[in-house]
């Protein structure tokens, strides 16, 4: 019993002192270790806590997008089209989907003021115009944000789509913060077959057919807004093409939708009506191949507007006989610049009837009629006026001369007249007058009893 109690009293001893300092070490080294790696680990968790804001959206659509693609339809360059119905900002990504009702998504990098958007456009390849949904996928991302699709090819194929945001960021390491995304089509991921199937998607109608250039890339307009003479568009490709055809939708009444006539290997031509009314400015046009389309080439057209101009009018005077008629018909002479539609010459006051008569367009900027011998001219100057579809271009004061002398009585016959028995005339008396100069409403008055006819 002395013996146990001494035992209790006797603390600790050298062996468990030793084991307990070695096992407090082997805990504190593991802590430490572990509170190193959390140091070291420290920024690069901070960067990529701040990325997720600028991939959340994209990390949402794009491994669907692209799980769903033709691996034979997918286009990174900057330069491509949407294909619906708004192509803003540049192409990060363009695919189409596989199946009979196709989609065609657009991943684009649009500036807007001094910062950037990331937007995801989809369309329905077989009626763009009535299914195009644009969703932004970031906003507000610095100047200098960059956004940059890398495919990874098997022959023509797209085997795999890496997909890198780059945004500058000053509080990262690196100057800028990175969001990255990889994504696979269908026909190719790691849990199906390698290769292609037996049956091979058709291939890109972009791989066989290349536009190579499209004229004019600028038309020239009206006041009205339209072309004054039928415009005629050619279209030069490379490669096998088939039902090409060129759509522009804005700037221009009714949306332009032209079947192009392949008249020889490599050219394609069509022509632009007068019908479509036209807005200045630049508009996009895009030519279009295959049905459901593909939208192969982007081409924009300056539309300027050039309005008609009179720069001379001849003559400035005419000269009628002593009857306000002209002795000859006068012949009338504009000069235009510019783009005109049809004009007509109006006058009308100071002469009857009125003057209406269109002008007949000759040589370029050259345009005539005649005035004839049948109306009355009053002297004194007249406004002639040049109208261009319902609107006065010019105002013309057109001096009319003639005789200036006034109206004189040289003759009047009868000078009597005999009455019956009730004071009335048996029979009907002719009067006649005969004047000169120039004169105006004539009329015969008698004052016992008042009496007053007008002479013709």
């Amino acid at each position: 019993m002395h013996r146990n109690q001494h035992r209790r009293n006797a603390g600790v001893t050298l062996v468990e002192l030793l084991i307990s300092i070695v096992i407090l070490g082997v805990i504190m080294g593991s802590i430490g270790i572990l509170l190193i790696a959390f140091l070291r680990n420290d920024e690069p968790t901070s960067e990529r806590m701040r990325t997720p804001r600028f991939g959340q959206a994209l990390s949402q659509f794009f491994p669907s997008d692209v799980q769903g693609a033709d691996p034979a339809q997918v286009d990174v360059s900057q330069g491509r089209a949407t294909g619906c119905a708004v192509s803003p900002g540049t192409n990060v990504l363009w695919m189409r989907s596989t199946g009979g009702d196709a989609t065609i998504t657009s991943y684009r990098l649009e500036q807007v003021g001094a910062t950037s958007r990331l937007l995801r456009i989809t369309c329905s390849a077989t009626n763009p115009a009535a299914t195009t949904s644009v969703v932004s996928l970031a906003a507000d991302l610095p100047s200098g944000s960059t956004a940059v699709a890398t495919p990874t090819l098997t022959g023509s194929m797209v085997t795999r789509l890496a997909f890198v945001l780059s945004v500058p960021d000053a509080t990262a390491p690196s100057g800028s913060s990175v969001f990255s995304l990889t994504a696979t089509p269908r026909l190719f991921n790691t849990t199906g077959p390698t290769t292609p199937p037996t049956t091979s998607p058709p291939t890109s109608l972009v791989a066989d057919c290349q536009v190579a250039d499209v004229n004019p890339d600028s038309l020239q307009v009206g006041a009205n807004g339209r072309l004054v003479n039928e415009a005629a568009i050619e279209v030069t490709t490379t490669g096998t093409c088939t039902g090409l055809r060129l759509r522009i939708s804005s700037g221009v009444s009714p949306a332009v939708d032209l079947a192009l006539i392949q008249v020889s290997s490599g050219r394609w031509t069509g022509t632009l009506t007068t019908d479509f009314v036209w807005q200045a400015g630049v508009r996009r046009a895009e030519v279009w191949e295959g049905d459901p389309p593909v939208t192969l080439y982007v081409q924009d057209f300056t539309i300027t507007s050039s309005p008609c101009a009179v720069t001379s009018f001849t003559p400035v005077s005419l000269n009628p006989g002593a009857d306000g008629r002209l002795t000859t018909p006068v012949a009338v002479t504009v000069t235009t610049a510019g783009e005109c539609n049809p004009l007509t010459l109006s006058i009308p006051t100071g002469v009857t009837p009125p003057v209406l008569q269109a002008l007949t367009e000759g040589p370029v900027g050259t345009w005539t009629t005649s005035l004839g011998t049948a109306q009355q001219w009053t002297p004194g100057t007249v406004n002639a006026l040049i109208v261009e579809t319902g609107s006065p271009i010019l105002t013309q004061p057109l001096t009319v001369g003639g005789s200036t002398s006034p109206c004189t009585l040289v003759n009047l016959t009868p000078t009597s007249f005999a009455v019956g028995a009730d004071s009335r005339l048996t029979s009907a008396v002719t009067v006649t007058v005969t004047t000169t100069g120039t004169c105006g409403t004539l009329t015969l008055t008698f004052t016992d009893p008042a009496l007053s006819l007008p002479l013709s």
